[in-house]
Formats: C-alpha cells, structure tokens, sequence
C-alpha cells in the first residue's frame, strides 16, 4: 500500500503481511492509538505521540528488511510531543570509509530532549566489524559519536544496538548510523 497523503490513525494500527509506502507522506498514529506488529513495516515517515515519558516502538524498514527503533522517551521539554522516525537503506552520506552500516534512521522530534534509542538492523547491513561500532549523529552537517551502551553485534537479525542519549529537539532531522570510527572528538562537516 502506498499513501497518496499523510493520514491519522487514532485506533489500532495492525501490520498483519505487506508494508505501507508513505513516499513524502506521514503515517500518523495519534497519542491514543496503537500499533500491533506481526509482519510488515513502514517504508518512510511514522510519526508516533508520546503522551508523557515512556517508549514507543517505530515499526519502520527498508524495501530489503524491517528495521524498527524503539524510542524510550526519559525527558521533555513539553508533553505531548511528536516523533517521527525513517530507516533508509544505504550508507549515510558524509561518512567515510568502508566499515559502516548499509542503513540510518532520521529522526524528527519537536520537545523530547533525552531518549534511548534502540535501532535493529539487518545482518546483511554489516560491513566490517560490529562491535567496533560506534554510533554516528549527523545533525545540521555536523558529526558527532555515540557509544553504544553494551557492543553491537551481526548475529542474529535483526541485530540492535542501544544508545542513551541527549537527543535535542529541533527540526533538523538528526540522522543517526553505526561505523567504525577512528575520529575521538565530534567533527564539523
């Protein structure tokens, strides 16, 4: 299914086979509306509400895989507050070398200011080693490293990593990608 606009979901969202293509679209689902995830995902822009502190699972892939991110909101500025996640498959323009994650995640966020962030990616989506990942954000072109709470790992799909950390809330759309990383300090793009 591909959506023609962005729609609203206040009910149950349930993926059950197939994916929703939002092309330049949002899918919406409302502060009191849920998602039940047996198989399928949305390819593009899932927006969820977070009505107060919590997690919220973004049921979000590529056309070659489902690559959700769970979103376990610690702190905000203002509730409710919107998020919206995106995988796309590729490597993250801006980051060099060989050794890095064939997918990101962008991710649009207006008042949560402090999240852990838990991004599962494919096996096929390893080059390199993964447990010398480390955890690019690229926000308004400039770089910066993560370290991964625990080591990332290949071997079971979808493989996960957790990251806590200060998000910030802006509308810059901060992407964020596993590599490895021989760079110590944040770099300016």
């Amino acid at each position: 299914m591909t959506l023609i606009s962005s729609i609203i979901v206040n009910g149950t969202l349930t993926f059950t086979t197939g994916n929703i293509t939002t092309s330049s679209n949002t899918l919406v689902i409302a502060s009191g509306g849920s998602v039940v995830h047996t198989s399928g995902h949305v390819i593009g822009n899932l927006q969820r509400t977070f009505a107060a502190t919590g997690s919220l699972t973004f049921d979000v892939g590529t056309a070659n895989g489902y690559s959700p991110v769970a979103v376990n909101a610690t702190a905000a500025t203002l509730f409710p507050a919107n998020f919206t996640v995106k995988a796309i498959e590729g490597a993250m323009p801006g980051i060099s070398g060989a050794n890095k994650l064939a997918r990101y995640w962008t991710l649009t966020n207006t008042t949560i200011t402090n999240a852990n962030l838990t991004f599962n990616y494919l096996a096929g989506d390893v080059t390199g080693t993964a447990a010398s990942y480390q955890f690019i954000k690229k926000s308004g072109g400039t770089l910066s490293t993560l370290a991964p709470t625990g080591t990332p790992t290949s071997t079971q799909p979808p493989s996960t990593v957790l990251l806590r950390s200060p998000i910030g809330h802006s509308r810059k759309q901060p992407q964020f990608r596993a590599a490895h990383c021989s760079f110590p300090r944040p770099l300016t793009a």
